[in-house]
């Protein structure tokens, strides 16, 4: 074997050594990735039209990465109900990034239109939904879901009629 034909080997063995470290590294990690913890911190409802044909939310999360590597949290996609029935959609956009082992909030002013009025005659507000986060192309999502009484709704001091 000549000199040429020992480097090209060498050169072949080290690339695939590279390789196959690679590969059992993205393994390793996508093995290792947990979905963030999501909470629900508070759901209040902010005001209601004064036509009474719609009303603002504030949905307020925390999401908790228990990885050892920062997620970029994608976004929030969800619905908004009434006694069971829906009325709306939630869809954020965000790019926020949670440390390692760290928790981020998010606040999130949603606006309802309820020309049915639901938020009058309802008992039960109700949010649920995900949030979307990625790490290196790995992806995953966690749910979330709380519930408000809306009954009797005229008691709330910080909604405007």
């Amino acid at each position: 074997m000549d000199k040429k034909q020992k480097v090209a080997l060498w050169i072949t063995a080290i690339v695939s050594v590279l390789l196959l470290v690679m590969a059992t590294g993205s393994y390793i990690l996508y093995i290792s990735f947990e979905e963030p913890e999501v909470e629900v911190i508070s759901l209040r409802v902010l005001g209601i039209d004064e036509d009474r044909m719609g009303f603002e939310l504030e949905l307020n999360l925390e999401v908790h990465n228990s990885n050892g590597f920062s997620l970029s949290i994608e976004g929030v996609d969800g619905d908004i109900l009434i006694d069971g029935e829906w009325i709306g959609d939630i869809v954020e956009e965000n790019d926020v990034n949670v440390g390692s082992g760290s928790s981020s909030q998010l606040t999130m002013i949603l606006h309802v239109d309820d020309i049915d009025q639901k938020i009058f005659l309802g008992t039960t507000l109700k949010v649920q939904g995900k949030v979307e986060a990625k790490y290196l192309g790995i992806g995953g999502s966690s749910p979330f879901e709380r519930s408000i009484s809306l009954f009797p709704m005229w008691i709330y001091d910080d909604v405007v009629f």
